[in-house]
């Protein structure tokens, strides 16, 4: 190696993107990596280190892994915050020093310049920046060293497991898995419950990535459905089960369906894979088949009051939905169809998560009667804090202002065409005293208040 070559001063990082020093690159990296390829998944950018305009080791990143658990353990990731964040995650795919140009430092120093300039420059070409970088060592043929001599973190080991067309395939080859850092508190910023600016949008939950009939992430919803509800229909005669139809239920509230016929709509556009992994019945000449609108009304007629409000709001927990530090909406219904000559109409109070769109918890109130305790009962069962609550006129009161603030939050409700904010305490009083009663039963009938990695 002649002497200008051994000057790490002169070493640079550039990006390639003229066509035919692509080709090149991929041309280098398939010939001289140990996996024999220059595939990369997903976004990707190719890199090359020089010294005096001589390519000294290629570089590639690509999109993160799918799932990957120590990382998303050590972020404390939901599943929809992965798919919302994981694009501010790259990975250090290929990494090859040129044969011949093997020396001291050489490796970490091409690391170090690399990752100064990757966010810019995945933000120039694909309009987000990068916070964090992932990447892979096999265990049995390197130690990582470059990688730690550049401030790269050791976290864990993967599984030994490839994604394939068909999922994961178990290869049993571990790697340790490495973490840098490419803006200051970027694992902590990562890893908060609010909103990022950066997030990317989900409008709906969509139930093939969620998890519906097992999940070793998280609980499923079925499972939550067997541990919170009892059956009320009789044992023989029902031609879908407990799960299948609240399953679908409650899969439809967060998809973003409006009522029971909505819900129906959406199930009918379900694929046959979701329509099995919700548990529907399988028909020799139909395939698995799902409910009509009216199956899911008499259900909902018939459950225990609370039990829908319950599965929702665990179900939506863990799907990442945060019910907290958030805007909530109350406001007074009366249930369509609930007024027959034999009795009278029933009413519920809503509370309504504004952000996520969804119901968030509803009280039972006798028609007609002051909804304004009830709405403090509905409110004792949550977490206010840093959340604000927005009401009509009926709940600019003292006590209910006092309740809210207490708890942590801040109410906004007009008073005489005024809108007033109260955020701070009062004198303290106890909560109000009296047994939960939830209508969630029926909210799909009743009006929404306003308000591994791949191979590195």
């Amino acid at each position: 190696m002649s002497q200008p070559l051994n000057d790490l001063s002169r070493l640079t990082v550039r990006l390639v993107t003229d066509p035919l020093e692509v080709d090149e690159w991929n041309e280098l990296v398939s010939r001289h990596h140990y996996l024999t390829s220059s595939r990369m998944v997903g976004e990707q950018l190719r890199y090359v280190a020089e010294i005096n305009g001589y390519w000294v080791a290629c570089l590639g990143w690509s999109a993160a892994s799918l799932k990957l658990q120590d990382r998303d353990q050590l972020l404390g990731w939901s599943i929809t915050q992965r798919r919302q964040r994981l694009h501010l995650v790259a990975q250090n795919a290929r990494f090859l020093i040129l044969p011949g140009h093997q020396r001291p430092n050489l490796a970490s120093k091409c690391l170090g310049l690399n990752v100064r300039c990757l966010s810019t420059d995945w933000e120039q070409s694909y309009g987000h920046p990068i916070w964090l970088a992932e990447t892979f060592v096999e265990q049995t043929r390197f130690d990582g060293t470059c990688y730690r001599a550049a401030g790269w973190k050791e976290i864990g080991a993967t599984k030994g497991f490839r994604r394939t067309s068909a999922g994961y395939r178990q290869h049993g080859i571990t790697k340790r898995i490495f973490l840098k850092e490419l803006i200051p508190g970027a694992k902590k910023r990562l890893a908060r419950n609010n909103p990022l600016t950066e997030d990317r949008a989900i409008d709906r939950i969509d139930v093939g990535t969620q998890p519906i009939e097992g999940d070793a992430e998280a609980p499923s919803l079925l499972s939550i459905i067997r541990q919170h509800v009892t059956d009320p229909r009789k044992k023989s005669g029902s031609s879908y089960s407990l799960e299948c139809l609240l399953g679908i239920v409650v899969a439809g509230l967060l998809a973003g369906c409006k009522n029971g016929k909505e819900v129906a709509t959406w199930a009918q556009q379900l694929s046959e894979r979701d329509r099995k992994r919700l548990r529907c019945p399988y028909k020799w000449d139909r395939g698995y088949t799902v409910p009509a609108a009216n199956t899911l009304r008499y259900l909902l007629q018939d459950i225990e009051p609370g039990d829908l409000e319950s599965v929702t709001r665990i179900w939506a927990e863990t799907c990442g939905i945060n019910m907290n530090n958030t805007h909530i909406a109350i406001d007074g219904k009366v249930l369509r169809g609930s007024i027959t000559p034999d009795a009278p109409a029933k009413a519920q109070l809503n509370a309504y998560h504004v952000g996520e769109q969804v119901p968030l918890d509803q009280q039972a109130v006798a028609h007609k009667s002051n909804d304004i305790p009830a709405a403090r009962e509905l409110l004792s069962h949550h977490s206010l804090s840093g959340t604000l609550i927005t009401a009509d006129a009926a709940h600019t009161n003292h006590d209910t202002a006092t309740h809210i603030a207490e708890k942590g939050g801040s109410i906004c409700s007009p008073s005489k065409g005024i809108n007033l904010t109260f955020t701070t305490p009062p004198k303290m009083h106890s909560q109000p005293q009296g047994s939960r009663r939830s209508t969630m039963t029926r909210a799909a009938d009743t009006d929404a208040p306003n308000g591994e990695p791949s191979p590195h």
